[in-house]
């Protein structure tokens, strides 16, 4: 054995990471975002200069505290995660050669020393302030996904076994939404938890006594627990926390609503990551099944947020009037014409769907909007509105339009697995049942107009 090597090893120490950093920026987030979702709204919609015309246009500058410290976090999780990948593979190697196991050899150097599927500290740093904070998530998972990868790997060679569970971007999908679903919040805790994994990690298989390198520095916090403690949990959607996150952004949009604060784009925004993560969780079973549960989803979604519309009917009046005057110019007596309005329309929705998972964000926009309008308006006297108007969600041509779209959900997500003729076919059918809907609705309100 090299002795350059050994001296090389015995020189090397790892160092857990301290908290506070990382957790400045979804403190900066959490204030900003619910102002500047609700100047961007007004903005959009009235075609105003909102800023500096509201009380909370001042609270929109805190973002610049979200942009400086998430880029300073992605910095400090990158230069982290790239040196334990490369002193953790050295140490590796090292036992690996002790033992001569050739196979960990291969394995532990090639994965520790060699690995470049994440980005240099200083492109985390720039690509943050470059993109106004938003490349921050997705360092956040990739990060997370090589270091829970490695952990995986090193623990089962050296431990025998893994308490730490990988990462996909389903995990993405949902921590995504999370974070919007929650105007911000969640960001508090996802670094954190990042940080969490790597410092574990550090006391289970570096700490002092134990492991595969006896050395830690790091001041009060790098004392090793007496015990490996558990692995923080990724977050998982299952039908409770989905259904939980849907009520806290409906909670929030309807009590800010309330209020006067337009602010349901990233609950429309967190609905499509939502529905994205869904209908990919759902692509492994059966086609019927994967639409029909895209269905239900989307159902639960439009009837969650219309019920935010109605408890935030004061702060989306001049929302409601501005889409209401849209609808009617769409209106025609001829009976053709109408139908060819409805359906380009809804096709412009459906065909952005096909984007692979993320193009679900548009749906998700898209039937946000409609189910706040569909929420304000029955919150309105008769004839302009009432309760009543939420029973469109039981009409033909609603069901025939959502089933449109869980069917292109469905093909959103299978075109990158399928067979190329069966995914023509599953976007066909989409369509047709699209047309099929602007038919029925065409009919009553031809009708009953």
């Amino acid at each position: 054995m090299s002795a350059g090597l050994r001296r090389l090893v015995e020189n090397i120490s790892f160092h857990r990471e301290i908290i506070l950093p990382h957790l400045l920026p979804g403190i900066f987030l959490v204030i900003s975002l619910f102002a500047i979702a609700s100047i961007v709204f007004e903005v959009i919609i009235s075609g105003e200069e909102a800023f500096g015309r509201v009380w909370y246009s001042s609270l929109v500058l805190l973002y610049v505290g979200y942009i400086l410290g998430s880029s300073y976090s992605s910095y400090r999780l990158l230069k982290n995660t790239h040196r334990h990948l490369v002193d953790s593979g050295i140490v590796s190697y090292l036992r690996a050669r002790e033992t001569n196991d050739l196979d960990a050899i291969r394995k532990l150097y090639l994965g520790g020393l060699l690995r470049r599927d994440i980005p240099s500290p200083i492109t985390g740093f720039i690509l943050g302030i470059v993109s106004l904070g938003l490349s921050y998530p997705a360092i956040l998972y990739i990060t997370e996904k090589n270091l829970r990868t490695h952990i995986i790997g090193e623990e089962r060679k050296f431990l025998g076994s893994t308490r730490v569970r990988g990462i996909g971007i389903e995990n993405l999908l949902i921590d995504l939404a999370a974070t919007l679903l929650t105007f911000g919040a969640y960001m508090i805790y996802w670094p954190l938890r990042v940080v969490k994994t790597f410092n574990t990690h550090i006391d289970t298989m570096h700490k002092a006594g134990g492991g595969i390198q006896p050395r830690i520095e790091g001041g009060e916090e790098a004392i090793a627990p007496q015990q490996p403690p558990t692995y923080p949990e990724p977050l998982t959607g299952s039908p409770v926390l989905v259904l939980g996150l849907m009520i806290i952004g409906v909670g929030i949009v309807g009590l800010l609503g309330a209020m006067g604060l337009k602010i349901h784009l990233p609950l429309a925004i967190g609905t499509g990551l939502l529905l994205g993560y869904e209908a990919y969780r759902l692509r492994r079973r059966g086609v019927v099944a994967h639409i029909f549960g895209n269905l239900l989803y989307i159902y639960m979604f439009a009837i969650l947020i219309s019920i935010a519309g109605l408890i935030a009917s004061p702060g989306y009046l001049d929302f409601y009037k501005t889409t209401q005057e849209t609808v009617k110019s769409l209106v025609s007596r001829n009976y053709w014409i109408l139908v060819r309005n409805i359906y380009v329309n809804n096709f412009a929705i459906a065909m952005l769907e096909l984007v692979p998972v993320i193009g679900l964000i548009y749906l998700g926009i898209g039937v946000g909007n409609a189910a706040i309008f569909i929420g304000v308006s029955a919150s309105l006297n008769p004839p302009q509105g009432g309760l009543s108007n939420l029973l469109i969600y039981v009409s033909p041509h609603t069901f025939l339009e959502l089933l449109a779209y869980a069917v292109m959900a469905a093909a959103s997500i299978r075109i990158l697995e399928e067979r190329t003729w069966r995914n023509i076919v599953l976007i066909l059918s989409g369509l047709g049942t699209l047309f099929l809907a602007a038919l029925v609705e065409s009919l009553l309100i031809i009708v009953f107009r």
